[in-house]
């Protein structure tokens, strides 16, 4: 007897038993809890409604068929009900011939009950095509219903049909095969990276076999959800459509180029030209407004011509070259796409050669969660989800960036390699000609070549070559740069950012360091506006809760990165090791990392304003300096087990919260390209799905 009892013991220790106890589980779960409402409703009485009138705002068009021709004033009234009422079932659906084509019928249910002799009115709810979860509404009242009001908010000439209306409708029972599939992949990824999993006490090596498959699954991994995460706002992907002028602008310097000059081919308004102040903003609506001329919004400006003030050099390295061998312009959203998908895979090649040149011991389950949170901490997932024109020269600055860096962290040794010195400053040079302001990790240089430095392998006689190798690019691409800002403006410095027709004058902006506080926070502290109702989250606002008397341009924020992104508390703590972190030669590039983002932050604040966007300038420098302190952190702690044991469950913990809200951002509520307009279909079953019982 106790040999058998051991030897179960023993099966269910094995990884085949989880699995079978896993998959029951999992079943389980899909079967009593995700389906609880179908279970619940088998008790109900159903009460088939046939009768119910419509308000003067709705007009019945056909047989079940109404039209709303006033949105104020359009519901259904059903009455002399006298039930205990536990759910309604509505099968509305839009009409082929409407014109709205939402792919969801918002609707207000109000009820009157033992408590409520007065319509109650509930939160509004959405009835959306293809899912059959959608139809079926939980209430909870209290004791028997009279009555019950449908109001919809829809516009005018919307058409919908009525198939049918239940009460204690009985819930069909919905297996979701995608669902168990989700769970189980999760239960596996969790399997992978826990604690104890064997791939924390493995030393990181390339040229093992399994290693190699596991990093090319987690990296797999990342590209996909990316490529999801482009994918999502798909049905929404039809920018030029849009009438806003900004999102075809590389598409008018492509076009430029190819004609031989600089300018846009856009002719500016009269009114325009004849404008004394044509950046002032609120003159310059009026004023157009009552000529009925229009103009380029987000397009530089400068006496009578139009400029593009996004950088040259997404045009020149792909949008030209695309529309000269297929004769069409280039998607803004693919190119975006593929710089996120390249970013992904260059990003692990960067933490792999960051690892290697400080950190040998690192673990292979370290090196991979540091991986996938970089490239979340970097923010791309708002670049790759909202890919219009403002994407493009931060993207590919990112990109330009992360690969320069390889380069030179690759470029050390016991001789410098000249040719991977000359990429690097080559790539970084290019920002230059995306996002300037990006630039600022040519100074990461010095940290990185500091043994070099002080060898003599550069700045001397003997190190005249490496030298060259790097600062030839940067005279190369900036006198390129500089030729094209005279060019344009009549100034080598002057990239025409100030030209910029927005919503202030850029040109009068100025510096007022009372700015600075404010941005400090909103950029990194601003806690999150968490809500009850899917998706939980909302943008803080673009609308600023502050007491600064002056003009400050916003848009819709999330929350600060730091509530976004809390696996940088962990590099907060690791700081105080400054000795430590000097013996490992980091300390210079680590503190380089964290004050570049800070001043980033603050020239954006000063230069132009709060956007979501903008914490991908800095967001990638945050994720450097935080991956050399849990780099770090885990060699020091390595020592002492159960402290480092504790150590990697703070850095799982707070990696999977950080990838959890990035990801996630992309359902966010009243963000731009807001997925409940955009893709209604997907947002909603994501909401049905997995997290509404």
């Amino acid at each position: 007897m106790h040999n058998k009892i051991e030897l179960i013991r023993k099966a269910f220790k094995s990884k085949y038993a989880f699995w079978i106890i896993t998959v029951a589980v999992v079943f389980i779960l899909e079967i009593f809890v995700f389906n609880f409402r179908f279970w619940e409703s088998l008790s109900f009485t159903e009460v088939s409604i046939e009768n119910f009138t419509n308000s003067p705002g709705l007009k019945k068009t056909g047989e079940n068929t109404f039209k709303i021709i006033d949105s104020e004033d359009a519901y259904f009234e059903i009455t002399d009900i006298n039930v205990e009422v536990k759910n309604i079932f509505l099968d509305f659906s839009a009409t082929p011939s409407s014109g709205f084509q939402k792919g969801y019928i918002p609707l207000r249910l109000s009820a009157t009950d033992e408590a409520n002799a007065i319509y109650r009115e509930f939160p509004q709810v959405n009835i959306v095509e293809g899912i059959r979860e959608s139809n079926y509404f939980r209430l909870y009242l209290s004791g028997e219903t009279n009555e019950i009001k449908i109001s919809f908010d829809l516009p005018v000439d919307a058409e919908f049909q009525v198939s049918d209306i239940v009460l204690n409708a009985s819930r069909p029972f919905c297996f979701h095969p995608l669902r168990v599939i989700c769970i189980l992949f999760i239960v596996l990824l969790y399997r992978i990276f826990r604690v104890r999993s064997s791939i924390y006490r493995i030393a990181l090596d390339f040229k093992d076999k399994f290693q190699k498959k596991l990093i090319l699954f987690v990296l797999s991994l990342n590209i996909i959800v990316m490529l999801i995460v482009s994918v999502a706002i798909l049905p929404w992907r039809t920018w030029t459509n849009t009438g806003w002028p900004a999102d075809t602008e590389y598409e008018r310097l492509t076009d430029a180029l190819i004609d031989g000059h600089f300018y846009l081919n856009d002719e500016p308004s009269e009114t325009l030209k004849e404008l004394s102040n044509p950046y002032d903003s609120q003159l310059r609506d009026k004023m157009h407004q009552e000529s009925g001329e229009s103009y380029l919004v987000d397009h530089a400006y400068f006496e009578g011509k139009y400029y593009c003030y996004f950088g040259i050099v997404p045009a020149l390295l792909i949008f030209v070259p695309f529309k000269l061998l297929f004769g069409v312009h280039l998607p803004a959203w693919m190119m975006i796409t593929i710089c996120a998908l390249l970013y992904c895979v260059v990003s692990f090649a960067f933490i792999y050669t960051l690892i290697k040149k400080y950190f040998k011991k690192t673990s292979l389950g370290l090196y991979l969660v540091l991986s996938t949170v970089f490239i979340a901490m970097s923010s791309i997932v708002y670049l790759t989800f909202f890919a219009t024109t403002y994407s493009i020269p931060i993207i590919l600055g990112l990109l330009l960036g992360i690969t320069g860096l390889t380069f030179w962290l690759r470029a050390g040794g016991e001789k410098l390699k000249k040719l991977y010195l000359v990429l690097g400053a080559l790539c970084i040079a290019l920002i230059i000609g995306c996002r300037p302001q990006l630039a600022i990790i040519l100074l990461f240089a010095f940290p990185i070549f500091w043994d070099e430095i002080k060898e003599g392998k550069f700045f001397s006689a003997k190190g005249l070559g490496n030298t060259l190798c790097v600062i030839v690019p940067f005279l190369f691409v900036g006198i390129g740069i500089m030729y094209y800002n005279y060019a344009r403006f009549g100034s080598v410095f002057d990239f025409g950012a100030n030209y910029n027709l927005t919503n202030n004058d850029m040109t009068r902006r100025g510096i007022v360091f009372a700015r600075n506080w404010l941005g400090i926070f909103e950029y990194l502290f601003q806690p999150l506006n968490c809500i009850s109702k899917f998706p939980f989250l909302k943008v803080v606002g673009d609308n600023l809760q502050t007491d600064y008397q002056g003009y400050i341009s916003s848009e819709p924020l999330f929350g600060g990165y730091f509530w976004f992104n809390p696996i940088c508390i962990m590099a907060i703590w690791g700081m105080k090791y400054r000795n430590n972190l000097r013996k490992k030669n980091i300390w210079g590039l680590n503190v380089l990392s964290f004050s570049s983002a800070v001043v980033l932050i603050l020239l954006t604040i000063q230069m132009s304003g709060l956007t979501q966007r903008y914490m991908s300038d800095f967001g990638w420098l945050m994720g450097i300096g935080t991956v050399l302190i849990l780099a770090f952190l885990n060699e020091y702690y390595g020592s002492d087990s159960r402290i480092h044991n504790f150590y990697l469950k703070m850095v799982i913990v707070l990696s999977v919260i950080t990838v959890f809200l990035n990801y996630f951002s992309v359902f966010m509520l009243d963000r731009y390209g807001n997925m409940i307009y955009t893709n209604p279909r997907t947002y909603f079953w994501v909401k049905y799905v997995f997290f509404t019982i």
